[in-house]
């Protein structure tokens, strides 16, 4: 299919597979659009009119005054038949000519007509009206602010889903699994420090990077320990140890941007966070990504990632502990979205918990979970 909008006469391109001619056609379909050659789009507003009116004759049958279904109930049909089948490719036929996406106004209209069995001479605008729900639920955020208020939680930022990277830019990451046989409830701290100084000089032309986090009932804070200096930030309270760990992992990464480092090794004691290294295509976590992105850019350090066990007495790794640890860092106010719906599901537990017990005021018994 040749797209083009010229108006004299063009000759259409020869292109052959193997010796055959591909032939050339106005228009097909795909995904269940039809694309035509000047991209009017008018042949699919047609079929798609077509097969709804077709929707439509059903909805007919079912809108019987005698023993047909209620208004509430057509309403949901033509949602789920109808308009499903209207919005679906919007975003591509939606550039059609005015006088062209006019051909589905009604459709439209028609099935609100059944649905509310409104009559043929009533006002479109009148019709809106009395197709519009009675009922208005509030949405999360208002139903939510009266909780947040009551625990004097203040207004932070909230970090999404960051969307995956394109697959130029997908990276292979290289790991080290040199403690991951060992069972560490069996084995001794002397053992894991004597393997450990092994491990490093095999590896000894890696700078090492330790980094740790932590989370407690009033702070939550990551570290990065570098060999010559120490870097630390104190997050939100609402940020799970988890966000604590993937931020400690980024905090190296940052810091590795701006050194002239030609390889190194980043230790961390949280399998979860090395896990979502090895498995970041099913994992969304907003500060995962930002680590994918910023290792994609460090394309002259050689950058490894090694799981440690906490507390057995490597040095670096208890340096990190101990900074991350620490009330004296920084503080960051984000925090990702599944942390901030963690904690607001905490608080809301909470207060239900003290209405139960008796301690909380009256007007608290009005909100809803």
């Amino acid at each position: 299919m040749l797209f083009c909008r010229r108006r004299r006469l063009h000759p259409d391109p020869d292109f052959q597979l193997n010796g055959s001619p591909i032939p050339i056609v106005q228009e097909t379909k795909f995904l269940g659009i039809v694309f035509d050659t000047k991209l009017t789009f008018r042949s699919h507003i047609k079929n798609l009119k077509t097969k709804c009116i077709r929707t439509l004759n059903i909805m007919k049958v079912l809108s019987s005054t005698s023993w047909g279904a209620d208004k509430v109930s057509l309403i949901k049909i033509y949602r789920s038949l109808v308009r499903s089948k209207l919005v679906y490719g919007v975003s591509e036929y939606g550039s059609a000519a005015k006088s062209t996406l006019k051909m589905l106004d009604s459709v439209h209209h028609k099935g609100l007509r059944i649905a509310t069995g409104a009559f043929r001479t009533t006002p479109i605008p009148s019709l809106h009206v009395i197709s519009v729900r009675l009922s208005f639920t509030p949405t999360f955020g208002f139903r939510i602010g009266e909780i947040l208020r009551y625990f004097e939680i203040e207004d932070f930022p909230v970090v999404s889903i960051v969307e995956d990277p394109p697959p130029w830019k997908e990276t292979q990451l290289d790991f080290i699994d040199d403690f991951l046989h060992f069972f560490k409830p069996s084995t001794s701290d002397i053992v894991f420090q004597q393997h450990f100084y092994d491990h490093r000089q095999h590896y000894s032309d890696y700078v090492p990077k330790y980094t740790d986090g932590s989370k407690s009932d009033n702070h939550v804070g990551s570290a990065a320990v570098f060999p010559d200096f120490t870097i630390a930030e104190t997050l939100h309270p609402f940020c799970s140890v988890y966000t604590s760990e993937l931020d400690a992992i980024y905090l190296g990464l940052l810091k590795i941007s701006t050194l002239n480092f030609k390889r190194a090794i980043i230790y961390t004691d949280s399998r979860s966070g090395i896990n979502a290294l090895r498995s970041a295509k099913h994992n969304k976590h907003p500060l995962l990504m930002q680590c994918l992105n910023l290792h994609h850019t460090l394309k002259k350090t050689k950058i490894k990632y090694c799981w440690i066990p906490g507390h057995v007495g490597i040095p670096g790794n208890e340096r990190a502990d101990k900074a991350a640890k620490s009330t004296n860092a920084s503080r960051e106010a984000f925090v990702p979205l599944i942390d901030a719906l963690q904690a607001v599901k905490l608080s809301q537990h909470r207060v239900w918990q003290r209405i139960w017990d008796g301690q909380s005021n009256n007007k608290l018994y009005k909100i809803q979970p």
